[in-house]
């Protein structure tokens, strides 16, 4: 299924609180004899017509006959050039490449005019040599697609030619190979006290999870006797070591690269090789849902989870379910859920949790799911300054959807080391404040299907739109809301529930003494301001399936029970729960989902009294516009001496505002906002 609420886009890993990923540079390496640099002279790429043509590496193997990866022979091959229509069957391999230098030689073999074999260099990174050294097959020749040796480094021109055909590489592919890296050949002793490499118990433990196996015991209770999740400070047993594994592997850098996830979501056939053990990743995938399922089970997912302890395993749920996208549109004639959930829920899904060396390749890494944005790498792509990328992928995305939902990634008023206008998100750091106010999935509607209607400025780093300045921050109802996930307090403590209310029905009463513009209405205001401030700081369920939230009391009544919930939780794998005890349960973690969105964020009033959130980077003084093509309302920030430009700030949640209509309890100057003459502002 495509994403169907904010939550799923976002998910639930947070790269910046979690343990560090290991560095690629530093996994083991065990290297084959390698000819020394002087030996043979350098190997020149053939060329090539980029736009439609690719090379094809023929990995040789090994003379003397030896084990799949455990020769010390020189690595050997064969380059051709092939159009891509014409190609021959291949594989295509998936890796990290890592900092090192392309230092390492491997032999190209080749034959002369007069029929005599000569041998030169091609050069590798040494994560690559020794990924080639596991692929080498014992007695056959293995055709390898490898970005690093198929393209021409040194060529910019070439590179952003090949870039754009990347995705129909690894389409027309008959497999790709997931490279991990060596695994780290740690121990563990059985009872028996026998010795198991890490690659062997998995191997083992994998072969019990494949699709053919049989389903009359389910998943769960399959990884109920094979893992044991819970924490400990040390190895106890080879269950423990089991599930440690899963999270050694769903750590490995290769999850944090930008371009592994078209990589492997176009492929045909996915298969994982983690040293010298090579596995179905639908194998690998099925293995750990069941050890997550065994985590909720158990109650111990809030604390420790491989969702929220590792990047990997969100990054396997996006992977598989594109898969399953790509292969049912190339089978059907349906539109595929691929295309309908758009370019930019992939950028949204994947650029927070991914890195790379070259900052337009958190562009150039995602072409293959474009739909009508028409972003093209061409021959100077990687001469553009990455601002110009960055901003040239927003306009094209703007443009091409009528919309303004990539507002969702905008960084306030941030510092940043590239300079952009504030309507570019800054690719590199999606989200900085936590999970966004609304995304393309949410329900919100406060422009009521207004679209963006595009206009050309004639300065091309400004953005022009319409829409209504309906009112403007005042005051900040504090304190501002933290980190909830790091801090794993209850929901009572991290929204700092009875000092918020407190403060909120605070300002309500000092604003009617000094105004007198509430009069009458301040006692109804007062009473329901519990739940308006509830509904507010839960986004009105923006990270959740409904919206707008119904039973508003129901997270109300979870959030005064939270202590008594979270008791449940950590009990119940050794307790049977009633029927009420795990309502009680169910709607407290429902909550605690919800109230994510609150992070980073704080609560405001406006000037007429208009309850909100909005990120931190907020500053009183900001006005909150309903743009045309934004499904909520956004703040704009008025740039001293000059007129009607602004920068735009973020997005904001605005009680009441937030379905195409206004509050009804007091009379507002723009209450009726879309019949008034609406206004042109430039963003800069």
């Amino acid at each position: 299924m495509p994403p169907t609420c904010t939550q799923d886009i976002y998910g639930f890993y947070e790269p910046d609180r979690t343990d560090e990923v290991m560095s690629v540079d530093k996994d083991p390496v065990r290297l084959p004899h390698i000819l020394s640099d002087d030996e043979l002279e350098p190997f020149t790429l053939p060329r090539i017509n980029a736009d439609c043509q690719l090379r094809l590496i023929e990995l040789l193997p090994p003379h003397k006959a030896a084990a799949v990866g455990s020769s010390d022979e020189p690595l050997q091959c064969t380059i051709h050039v092939y159009s891509l229509d014409e190609a021959p069957e291949y594989e295509a391999l998936s890796y990290m490449w890592g900092s090192m230098h392309r230092h390492l030689p491997i032999s190209v073999m080749e034959t002369d005019e007069l029929g005599h074999e000569t041998e030169k260099a091609l050069y590798a990174t040494p994560q690559l040599m020794m990924a080639l050294r596991r692929l080498r097959q014992s007695s056959n020749t293995r055709r390898l697609w490898i970005d690093q040796l198929c393209i021409n480094q040194d060529n910019n021109d070439e590179r952003g030619k090949q870039v754009q055909l990347m995705g129909s590489i690894y389409k027309k592919a008959q497999r790709v190979v997931v490279w991990l890296g060596e695994d780290y050949d740690h121990w563990v002793f059985e009872p028996t006290f026998r010795k198991r490499a890490d690659t062997e118990l998995l191997a083992e433990t994998l072969s019990l999870f494949t699709i053919d196996q049989d389903t009359s015991l389910d998943d769960v209770g399959r990884a109920a006797r094979l893992a044991d999740p819970t924490f400990k400070y040390h190895v106890e047993t080879v269950e423990h070591h089991r599930a440690v594994i899963i999270y050694v592997v769903l750590k490995r850098p290769w999850f944090r690269r930008a371009w592994v996830f078209q990589e492997a979501s176009l492929a045909k056939e996915l298969v994982v090789q983690y040293g010298g053990l090579e596995v179905r990743f639908e194998d690998l995938k099925r293995f750990c849902d069941a050890v997550f399922q065994l985590e909720v089970a158990q109650g111990i997912h809030k604390d420790r989870s491989l969702a929220m302890s590792t990047g990997g395993f969100e990054m396997m749920q996006f992977i598989q379910q594109t898969r399953r996208d790509v292969l049912q549109s190339s089978s059907t004639s349906q539109p595929s859920t691929l295309e309908n959930s758009g370019l930019l829920c992939k950028l949204f899904q994947v650029l927070r949790r991914v890195q790379c060396q070259d900052p337009r390749d958190l562009i150039f890494a995602f072409l293959a799911f474009q739909g009508t944005e028409n972003i093209v790498a061409t021959a100077g792509s990687y001469n553009q300054p990455p601002e110009e990328v960055w901003t040239d992928a927003t306009e094209r995305i703007i443009r091409s959807s009528r919309s303004l939902d990539v507002f969702a990634a905008l960084s306030g008023d941030k510092e940043r080391e590239l300079k952009l206008p504030s309507w570019v998100p800054y690719w590199a750091d999606c989200f900085p404040y936590s999970r966004p106010i609304a995304t393309p999935v949410s329900r919100f509607r406060a422009s009521r299907g207004m679209p963006h209607v595009w206009a050309q400025h004639e300065d091309p780093s400004k953005l022009q739109v319409r829409g209504k300045i309906i009112d403007q921050v005042q005051a900040f109802i504090h304190p501002p809301f933290q980190n909830f996930m790091s801090a794993k307090h209850a929901t009572h403590l991290f929204l700092t529930w009875d000092v918020l209310l407190g403060s909120t029905r605070g300002h309500l009463y000092h604003y009617d003494q000094k105004t007198k513009a509430l009069g009458d209405y301040l006692p109804v205001k007062q009473k329901n301001i519990e739940g308006d401030l509830m509904r507010t700081v839960l986004a009105d369920g923006a990270l959740g399936s409904e919206q707008p939230l119904r039973r508003i009391h129901e997270m109300i009544g979870a959030n005064a029970t939270g202590y008594m919930a979270r008791g449940l939780r950590q009990s119940r794998s050794t307790i049977a729960l009633t029927e009420e005890q795990t309502q009680m349960l169910h709607d407290y973690e429902r909550l605690e989902n919800l109230a994510l969105v609150a992070e980073y964020k704080q609560v405001f009033f406006t000037e007429h009294v208009q309850l909100g959130m909005a990120p931190q980077g907020a500053k009183i003084g900001d006005n909150v516009a309903i743009l045309h093509g934004s499904k909520v309302p956004c703040l704009l920030r008025k740039l001293d001496h000059k007129e009607n430009e602004y920068r735009v700030i973020s997005q904001c949640h605005l009680q009441g505002w937030m379905y195409g209509n206004s509050p009804k309890d007091l009379p507002h100057p723009h209450g009726k906002w879309w019949d008034e003459a609406q206004d042109e502002f430039v963003l800069v």
